[in-house]
């Protein structure tokens, strides 16, 4: 997760980064390329000023939420990308939550069943 924070900021993007639990193996194989992958997106397909990145415990797992004010466009949850990480979470039973409040759009994978 630091990678991809200092990543986000050499592109311009001020990142916050909190890391409030520790994935295990199996929830670090599951989450890692999702937090690229939202990452990836924030960098193509957004504007945005400010990113944070969050991995705490969550609903009797483990959550990744990546958050960014720069959703532009009506935006497409059925993307590619997207659909490869809801893929992902459903081999292992997690969940994807998607929101979008103006500019503000925050992704949330969860891992259950793991800890």
């Amino acid at each position: 997760m630091k990678a991809l924070s200092q990543i986000l900021s050499a592109s311009g993007v001020r990142c916050s980064l909190t890391v409030q639990a520790q994935a295990k193996p199996s929830e670090a194989a599951v989450l890692a390329p999702i937090a690229r992958e939202a990452v990836t997106n924030v960098l193509r397909h957004s504007r945005a000023a400010y990113c944070e990145l969050r991995l705490e415990e969550a609903e009797g797992g483990l959550g990744l939420t990546v958050e960014n004010d720069g959703a532009i466009g009506g935006g497409d949850d059925k993307s590619a990308g997207l659909a490869g990480i809801r893929d992902r979470l459903a081999e292992v039973g997690g969940s994807l939550v998607l929101d979008r409040q103006g500019d503000v759009f925050t992704l949330r994978a969860t891992v259950r069943g793991m800890r």
